[in-house]
């Protein structure tokens, strides 16, 4: 072998040991008398099972509502949201002597109110009826609280007895408007939710619409929209949506604001043909002020699952990814195999490669098909907890994340030698070589030199069912070491 080559290899390996910890070399392998790089591979195998997600931390920016049924399992899945609003210390409101509404109780009020949540994306039939519940929240979800998707904001004394309650009938593609009015809106579709009932505060005083209200509030304390904390402590909590009827779609929101429309005159420059001139006539239009529902504030979501994923669990042949809530797989790695006969070694990379399989259950109860999972992340089970609550990152070390591949109907975690060195560390702990998969929505940004990186890692809560080759089949596993012969 040519000197340059050695020189090459020699190079690449000190470029590797570089961008690993010191640590996770197997013995002092690196030596000032080296003259040769080997490089050898060995392949081992890892077994894997479903195993049943209870529930997930589900603080999300995109809450889900509607129920459908798992076209593989005919479980009812069932997405609710808690929502909050955000609000600016002027909502838009206008002078009320220029409103042109008045109520029953001598208030200048908005002709009309609505609740609006507007959605892209959604799964089903998209003329499925299906029936929301709005209720009032009795008090601010505290920020500090671990919201999961178990959370049932009734049982823990949330919603408001006796607030406010309406109930409202949709489907996806709105059948109350004409085909060129909803084809006219492209992709973006919109549930809009009358809150134009009589209101009661919790101090007694009564109010013709949840308009009303949220208007004679701001005339009569105006620092209550100061800031979002003050509109949350003293005006709305905000609400609680339940799916309470039908079923068939699924919707993720993506925006939402309580649209109050007001009324006013306002002078206009018109052309008189009488008297061929110009001339001012008063003339009524209107104005929206609003409230809105944004990332920043807290949104969560209340998923719950039929009781048939148990019969999906308990299949050995493979193993299952479901969403939202539903089924995580565990793989348990061969860590002590990879490390057996290389004590002098460096691990520079271990392979794992988890094989998708058609779904032997597709459109056994609807004519629906789920999509695979985009991203899926592996870490320790132990860690998994901590994770998501802490708003982590893959780090390389313990959490990694990878994408599905349509070419090779297939997810690769090209190297995660990080994951098995710390599990390796860690061998004397029970469940030390248990890692969990769990199917997740990941946000990326650009930074200043062009580089993608990752900004953001959730659960996935949207409707997805991925078959994975495993169970009582071994996963192929793959590690790659090197050492420095003298």
């Amino acid at each position: 072998m040519k000197f340059q080559t050695l020189a090459a290899l020699a190079l690449a390996a000190l470029s590797l040991a570089a961008c690993d910890d010191s640590t996770d070399s197997i013995g002092d392998a690196i030596t000032d008398k080296v003259d040769i790089l080997t490089v050898t591979d060995s392949s081992f195998t890892a077994t894997t099972k479903t195993v049943m997600a209870d529930s997930v931390y589900s603080r999300s920016a995109y809450p889900y509502l509607g129920r459908v049924v798992d076209p593989e399992t005919n479980a009812l899945v069932t997405g609710n949201a808690m929502m909050q609003f955000q609000t600016f210390s002027n909502p838009g409101f206008i002078a009320e002597s220029k409103i042109k509404t008045t109520d029953s109780y001598g208030r200048k009020v908005p002709a009309a109110t609505y609740l609006q949540l507007y959605f892209s994306t959604f799964y089903g039939d998209s003329t499925a009826p299906q029936k929301l519940r709005v209720y009032e929240l009795d008090k601010p979800m505290p920020e500090t609280t671990k919201y999961y998707s178990n959370f049932d904001p009734q049982e823990r004394g949330y919603v408001r007895k006796g607030g406010y309650e309406v109930s409202h009938n949709f489907t996806i593609a709105d059948l109350s408007l004409s085909d060129s009015v909803r084809n006219s809106n492209g992709t973006t579709h919109g549930i809009s939710i009358p809150l134009n009932d009589p209101y009661t505060a919790k101090d007694g005083t009564k109010y013709s619409s949840f308009g009303s209200y949220l208007m004679t509030m701001y005339r009569n304390h105006p620092e209550y929209y100061a800031n979002q904390n003050q509109f949350l402590k003293h005006v709305l909590p905000g609400f609680y949506i339940k799916t309470v009827g039908g079923k068939g779609a699924m919707v993720k929101i993506m925006a939402g604001w309580i649209n109050m429309i007001q009324v006013k005159d306002s002078l206009v420059k018109v052309y008189d043909s009488m008297k061929k001139d110009s001339v001012w006539e008063t003339q009524q239009f209107s104005t929206s002020a609003y409230v809105s529902m944004t990332p920043e504030v807290l949104q969560t979501n209340v998923i719950t699952n039929g009781s048939e994923l148990k019969d999906v669990a308990a299949d050995n042949s493979c193993s299952y990814l479901k969403t939202p809530a539903g089924l995580f797989t565990e793989v348990t790695l061969p860590v002590e195999e990879i490390y057996n006969g290389h004590a002098t070694d460096s691990i520079n990379s271990v392979k794992l490669t988890l094989p998708c399989l058609n779904s032997n259950r597709a459109n056994r109860y609807s004519a629906y098909t789920l999509p695979k999972a985009n991203y899926l992340l592996i870490l320790p089970e132990s860690k998994m907890k901590s994770f998501f609550e802490n708003n982590e990152l893959p780090d390389g070390a313990t959490a990694f994340t990878t994408s599905y591949s349509s070419s090779k109907n297939a997810y690769t975690f090209n190297n995660i030698s990080g994951l098995i060195k710390y599990m390796y560390r860690h061998k004397d702990e029970e469940g030390y070589n248990k890692a969990i998969i769990v199917p997740v929505s990941v946000s990326t940004t650009k930074t200043s030199s062009g580089t993608t990186v990752i900004n953001k890692v959730t659960n996935d809560m949207s409707l997805t069912s991925t078959r994975l080759q495993g169970g009582s089949t071994p996963l192929k596993i793959t590690a790659v070491y090197s050492h420095f012969a003298k």
